[in-house]
């Protein structure tokens, strides 16, 4: 027995010690034969963690001795980035932690034990104070960044933002000039109407800094920016967006539509009268919901499909129901009992599959979500089936792309709208 016990304990040497390979081995990222319980083990396990804990205990010790002046550093901020090599966006986010563990050593432990991560210690940095650091490092522990934010602003509100529409500076001078900077500085407030984009500006303490000069890049142009969701306060948030001007037309008709029951015209008021309908109709439209549902027929029995039989459509009173008992979710839930949060691209899945006889009831079916949907089709029938199938389903969606394009080309031809070849 013991010689059994001293050759486990052996291999599992062995196991730990191939899998903690240095990087020039090239082994370390060869993960195939370690198994789905180490791997996630190795996700959360506190070692990495416990290394940028430590990270950021050396530099706040670094600044404490003032070592990056003596190695000829004019800044903590530049020793990070040229010699230790991180990035702007990194430096800035460890020397900021640094700094705040120096005044709050309980920030060391929680980033190692993974509690707080390093984006909620800068964005708690203008509130803890010697009084409040103990309850609100505690509440913004195993948080989101969206989560900290609502947080603080749910415990520091600030004052709603005015809604006003502005008009970006155009892209086509510094396209046409690829060599030239141009600054391009904030308009003054518009009202809908006027001109521009849809914006919200930030206020207080924001302001100045809400709307920074922004620098022209040359070529290629920028991708389009993403929209900014902040809260300001409880139940309050300030949503900024860049708007093409068919939204912005889009936006003046619905505004005057409303007018006589919305007569001041408050942008967000007809943003969510304008979201309302637009649910209700993507409802009605994806889950057949309606203000008169009518009863279900009642289903046959279970029927044993053949290859090549058609997919049985599901009643608009099932999909309703099926949607509404899940709250237009994903219903997969993990081993842990974690379900995830996926709301976009829900498909309705059928727990027994219909191609073994699954029936099209209430009991049978699930929202999930396009992944989880795939993941138990592949528990079901095998990842190779699946691919197998979706292979052969983006083959037919591009023959009929392809046919309706020749079939457009061919119009034109008819109507004299397009030149064969050689008819010049």
């Amino acid at each position: 027995m013991h010689t059994d016990r001293a050759r486990a304990r052996l291999l599992q040497l062995r196991k730990n010690a191939c899998y903690g390979l240095p990087m020039e081995t090239g082994v370390f990222w060869d993960l195939g034969w370690v198994s789905d319980t180490q791997i996630r083990s190795g996700l959360t396990s506190a070692s990495g963690y416990r290394t940028e804990a430590r990270i950021i205990a050396h530099i706040a010790e670094v600044e404490e001795r003032k070592l990056h002046a003596k190695d000829g550093s004019s800044s903590l901020f530049e020793y990070c980035v040229k010699k230790l090599g991180l990035s702007e966006s990194e430096a800035f986010h460890r020397l900021t932690a640094a700094r705040i563990a120096r005044r709050f050593p309980i920030v060391f432990s929680l980033i190692e034990s993974r509690r707080v991560h390093l984006t909620a210690v800068c964005l708690l940095r203008d509130y803890l104070t010697p009084e409040n650091h103990l309850e609100l490092l505690a509440e913004a522990s195993n948080k989101t960044k969206l989560q900290v934010q609502e947080l603080l602003a749910r415990r520091f509100p600030r004052p709603d933002v005015a809604s006003y529409v502005r008009k970006l500076p155009p892209v086509a001078d510094h396209e046409a000039r690829p060599d030239a900077t141009r600054i391009a500085t904030p308009t003054p407030a518009l009202k809908v109407g006027e001109a521009g984009t849809i914006s919200a500006r930030a206020t207080g303490e924001h302001l100045a800094h809400a709307e920074p000069p922004m620098l022209a890049p040359a070529s290629p142009p920028p991708a389009p920016a993403r929209a900014t969701v902040e809260p300001t306060s409880e139940a309050r948030y300030r949503i900024q967006l860049n708007a093409s001007s068919a939204l912005k037309e889009k936006l003046e008709l619905f505004q005057a539509l409303v007018s006589h029951s919305m007569p001041n015209g408050d942008v967000a008021a007809v943003l969510e009268r304008a979201l309302d309908l637009a649910l209700e109709q993507v409802q009605r439209q994806r889950f057949a919901k309606t203000d008169k549902p009518r009863s279900p027929r009642k289903p046959g029995g279970i029927k044993l499909r053949s290859r090549g039989s058609h997919r049985e459509h599901i009643p608009n009173a099932v999909q309703r129901e099926v949607a509404t008992r899940d709250g237009f979710r994903c219903t997969y839930v993990s081993e842990g009992g974690c379900r995830c949060s996926a709301r976009a691209f829900l498909q309705i899945h059928h727990e027994q599959p219909w191609a073994r006889g699954g029936a099209p009831v209430l009991e049978n079916l699930r929202l999930l979500c396009a992944v989880h949907n795939r993941l138990l089709a592949e528990r079901d029938f095998g990842s190779a089936h699946v691919a197998e199938r979706l292979a052969a389903r983006r083959g037919r969606d591009a023959r009929a792309t392809n046919a309706e394009a020749v079939a457009a080309n061919v119009g034109r031809v008819s109507r004299g709208t397009m030149a064969l070849p050689g008819s010049e």
